[in-house]
């Protein structure tokens, strides 16, 4: 059951009714045992942690209760019964304060309460004491005397609750008609050609995507944020992830997740279940500007000043300094499949601190780390500064595109877009709010330190929902150059591990194809085969579809480079039948001689 509140009104958390909510976090902690027997033997007992407060009903907690509330009863935080009221100290007296608390060697401890005749709730033993609030007006928790009736909490019975209830189905059925008439918005938006231009260019924009009620309770929490003063304005620009409800709703509450399943598969709870945290982005009049630039209607900046910010684009999850312990993570790139950029502020005009991107930039850099000689592995190792900024105009065929829009449109970009966010010479704060989310395909292709090299490398390869969407019944399949399962290894290794070699292996599942061809001449050129040594490979591959690339590499060099020997032992790995390796022997070399086959 949920405690409604009837009184005191607590007028400072605004409109609603009013109950009893346990924060989500549960903080443990170990201390020394009162009892005697486990203290002799310096027994350690493991206590469990929860703040109890008021709060607005919709967020209230549910308690389980074991017993009658009338005569006594245990009141639990839920039914896993880990938790329960506790007084403080076990003391009895008034301002002792009241939390959710339980000691997991020790559930026989719980307390138990009594809910009177007039809607307060006592500890059994003591009627005179009552559930209160402090004197803080912080909504915390205390014991006040019954008889206080300013600050003693009024349960509601069963007349209030069901009203509440009543409430809640009416307020849960005006969502889900909005949401209907949104998804109906969507879909008339997701259309082919916008799936077309979204894979061409790497980002789209769907307008009204959020429902204004969503946005402006986000906004009103991140101003909120603003006020407490406990956060500096930097702080706000990229820096803070907030999985405040107002933020999460964003995307939770609006058709985001039904985009997502369309575009790259599974259901929308996927996404729900993974949309956890968002990131705060505001750009405040004058940010990114040169000296001397006065932020107003009429601001405005010279072309040399933003075509040296275009020139500093990048690519998110690389390792920097952005924010230490954060964003430092030398050695791995964690990538994503789609970054969401939800605009909680009108942005009319270009230069008022808009996310600005490179059309077609995903194509560019994938085709860049593929042909590029250690670019990956510099970028990884070494940070941001090492994307091809200097390279930019060469790069990058189209001119850049700002993204402005209105208050509840949406922005989405594939991973691999190169972005930018423009000076703000406008007089307003540029409100927006950042998500990244991958879908169920990237999560069993990625690499167990956290990136999947393979979307990199073919940043569309796993959106099946999107090719489909372009294509129709005909949508190509993902690339077979990235594999969606984990390799298999032959049981032989090389002897030789070299930090590119490891590397390659590691990394075989995205096709990384520069580095397998390094890998292969140099297998191969141990193996004495020269300059034939690529044919002989391909020819392989050829006769034995099924198997990796990584396979035969291994199994040729095993077999000194010697290919007969090598088909040999490639029928005992993976047999075909005879007919089929005849062919290909006969087509690929001329000869019908099949080794032991």
């Amino acid at each position: 059951m949920i405690f409604i509140v009837k009184s005191p009104p607590c007028s400072w958390l605004g409109e609603g009714r009013k109950a009893l909510v346990v924060d989500k976090a549960k903080h443990k902690h170990t201390f020394d045992s009162p009892i005697p027997s486990e203290k002799k033997k310096n027994q350690q007992l493991t206590g469990v942690f929860s703040a109890l407060h008021i709060g607005l009903a919709r967020d209230a907690c549910e308690f389980h209760i074991e017993g009658e509330l009338s005569k006594g009863c245990t009141v639990f935080r839920d039914r896993e019964k880990v938790q329960w009221l506790e007084n403080s100290g076990g003391k009895l007296d008034a301002e002792t304060e009241i939390n959710c608390w339980g000691c997991l060697e020790h559930k026989e401890w719980a307390k138990e309460y009594v809910l009177n005749g007039d809607g307060t709730l006592s500890p059994k033993s003591v009627s005179r004491l009552v559930l209160g609030l402090s004197k803080g007006g912080d909504g915390k928790l205390v014991f006040v005397k019954r008889d206080d009736t300013r600050r003693r909490l009024v349960l509601g019975g069963g007349e209030e609750l069901e009203s509440y209830f009543k409430e809640l189905r009416a307020e849960a059925a005006a969502k889900e008609a909005a949401r209907t008439a949104i998804e109906a918005e969507a879909r008339a938006q997701l259309t082919t050609a916008w799936c077309t231009e979204f894979r061409e260019n790497g980002y789209g924009k769907l307008e009204s995507l959020v429902p204004r009620d969503l946005v402006e309770a986000a906004r009103g929490e991140i101003n909120r944020q603003l006020g407490v003063g406990d956060k500096t304005s930097d702080a706000f620009k990229a820096k803070t992830f907030a999985n405040h409800p107002a933020i999460i709703s964003l995307v939770k509450d609006s058709v985001v997740p039904w985009i997502l399943s369309e575009l790259i598969g599974d259901k929308p709870d996927w996404f729900r279940a993974r949309l956890t945290t968002g990131q705060l982005a505001l750009r405040f009049p004058g940010d990114m500007c040169p000296p001397g630039v006065k932020p107003g209607p009429e601001g405005e900046i010279s072309a040399a000043h933003f075509d040296g910010i275009r020139k500093g684009w990048h690519i998110d999850g690389c390792p920097n300094d952005f924010i230490r312990g954060q964003t430092d993570h030398y050695g791995t790139i964690h990538n994503f499949d789609v970054l969401i950029g939800v605009l909680l502020s009108d942005v009319k005009k270009p230069m008022s601190g808009e996310l600005v991107v490179y059309p077609g930039s995903h194509h560019a850099l994938a085709a860049h780390f593929r042909t590029q000689k250690g670019a990956l592995d510099k970028l990884r190792d070494k940070g941001m500064d090492h994307l091809p900024t200097k390279e930019t105009d060469a790069l990058f065929k189209q001119p850049v595109v700002h993204c402005t829009g209105k208050a509840g449109d949406v922005f989405f970009a594939n991973y691999m877009t190169a972005h930018l966010i423009a000076p703000n010479v406008s007089p307003d704060i540029r409100y927006a709010v950042y998500f990244r989310v991958s879908g169920p395909r990237f999560d069993k292709t990625r690499l167990a330190g956290g990136g999947n090299v393979g979307a990199k490398l073919e940043p569309w390869s796993i959106w099946e929902g999107l090719h489909r969407r372009c294509d129709g019944a005909n949508a190509a399949k993902p690339s077979a150059a990235v594999p969606q399962a984990p390799l298999t290894r032959s049981k032989s290794t090389l002897a030789e591990q070299t930090r590119e070699v490891d590397m390659q292996r590691h990394l075989a599942s995205a096709d990384y194809e520069y580095l397998q061809r390094q890998h292969t001449k140099k297998v191969l050129a141990q193996a004495g085969q020269g300059a034939a040594s690529p044919e002989v490979l391909e020819s392989l591959e050829c006769m034995f579809p099924h198997a990796e690339r990584g396979v035969l590499v291994d199994v040729l060099a095993e077999c000194k480079g010697n290919a007969d020997a090598a088909v040999d032992r490639l029928i005992q790995l993976f047999p075909p039948k005879k007919t089929s390796i005849a062919r290909s022997f006969r087509r690929l070399f001329g000869s019908d001689k099949v080794g032991a086959a």
